[in-house]
């Protein structure tokens, strides 16, 4: 069947609006839209219609009721189009109500979706199903991109199919418009003065509701490398929360002054075009002695996937406390340890949140940077991943060798400091 005749028995049998008749041929005259398609051919059909005078009696009416039917269906008659219900006439009204909703957000790119009434997918099925769908296109795709032009006509902002702003769907079951926020994220690097952990620790004991476990502040700390620096983003970007990821992390009693990385995600911004610069002096001013960040910039969410990934050899000073004096011959030892090779079980420290297994890591080299009587400071460059408190006490025999196996004496971690980072390929 023609272009033309399927249109026409398209028309006899169904009350058929401008976009969705010219949307059953979308892929035609791709340089129209829907509703000016769809108006054309009405107009064809109509003055096809006009031409058949068998089917008028004296009175210039249609015998034919058919035939009837169709002129009803080519007239301005308001009628609900059997396919979407007449809502592209509600266009306008759906793209200013996203706007409400938006009020306040700042976004550059956006995306809308549809979800469509069951009966209007139930219709455009049985329509199909009669009349194919050789070149046509789905009322939820068109839908969609109408009301985005319109949104892009009242805002100016841009359409982006991959990586938007602002994702906006608009539910016709519920008569509801929901958004979706796109985090923002903070790429810096850190160093850490005070004793605290990495994230927030929530207690343990109430889950962060609050008890005298933690003196009903829902936290087993006061504060953490994540909460001094999110809660100043928080105020510049009117976020609701923060996720913190680091490139690894040290001891909640260890310190860093090496700048370790991490990338904040800012959820639900409402202002994404932050001063960096101000945010970097205010943190830096207002928690100085605890922590210091540098390096602020908005990156990709993709590169908390290239952060987890790193796996950085650490440079590390420790200072050491034996429970005998160290000799001469204690620090000779100490001080030939290069490319060591040790085997590491889970430290009982960590074993209730780390499986229990063997890793093997390599210690590059110790140096006894001074000593007197019992305490030593050692540089320890090691793997990434390796747990110096036990290289250095040997955790009852659980790290094989240990710095307290070498040379006879146990030995503990009385201070550590992460002093650098060094990227594992350049070894």
């Amino acid at each position: 069947m023609d272009i033309f005749s399927l249109s026409i028995e398209m028309l006899k049998k169904y009350r058929l609006c401008d976009n969705c008749l010219g949307r059953q041929f979308a892929q035609l005259l791709t340089s129209t839209s829907n509703k000016q398609r769809g108006k054309s051919i009405r107009y064809v059909c109509a003055m096809y219609v006009d031409t058949q005078k068998e089917f008028y009696d004296d009175n210039n009416n249609f015998t034919d009721f058919n035939f009837n039917n169709v002129k009803i269906k080519f007239s301005n008659e308001k009628k609900k189009c059997f396919l979407c219900f007449e809502i592209f006439t509600k266009v306008e009204e759906i793209a200013q109500n996203v706007l409400r909703i938006l009020e306040g957000y700042e976004y550059n790119t956006y995306l809308v979706g549809v979800i469509l009434k069951p009966e209007m997918i139930r219709n455009e099925e049985i329509f199909w199903e009669e009349f194919g769908t050789e070149f046509s296109e789905r009322l939820k795709e068109e839908l969609s991109r109408e009301i985005g032009k319109k949104i892009h006509e009242l805002t100016g902002k841009n359409v982006d199919f991959r990586n938007s702003d602002i994702t906006i769907l608009i539910d016709l079951r519920k008569n509801s418009i929901t958004k979706n926020v796109r985090s923002l994220y903070v790429y810096g690097r850190y160093n850490k003065y005070k004793p605290m952990p990495q994230t927030k620790w929530v207690c343990s004991f109430c889950h962060g509701v609050g008890c005298d476990k933690c003196s009903y502040k829902g936290k087993k700390y006061d504060y953490s490398v994540e909460e001094l620096i999110g809660d100043v983003l928080l105020r510049y970007s009117k976020g609701t929360g923060t996720s913190f990821h680091g490139a690894g992390r040290e001891d909640v009693d260890a310190l860093c002054y090496g700048w370790r990385e991490f990338i904040i995600e800012i959820e639900e911004p409402k202002i994404r075009s932050l001063n960096l610069s101000e945010v970097e002096r205010e943190i830096n001013n207002r928690y100085k002695g605890y922590i210091e960040v540098r390096d602020l910039k908005v990156v990709d969410g993709k590169e908390v996937k290239r952060l987890k990934a790193k796996r950085d050899n650490k440079i590390y000073e420790a200072v050491v406390e034996c429970e005998e004096e160290l000799t001469k011959g204690d620090i000779e030892e100490i001080n030939k340890i290069k490319d060591l090779v040790i085997n590491q079980q889970t430290p009982k420290r960590v074993e209730h949140r780390r499986a229990d297994k063997i890793r093997r890591r390599k210690i590059f080299y110790v140096k006894v940077l001074n000593h007197r009587d019992k305490e030593a400071t050692l540089e320890i460059k090691a793997e990434a991943g390796t747990y110096i408190k036990e290289f250095v006490n040997g955790d009852e025999g659980r790290t094989r060798p240990s710095i307290s196996s070498l040379i006879g004496k146990r030995c503990d971690v009385k201070e550590l400091i992460v002093k650098g980072f060094e990227p594992e390929e350049r070894q």
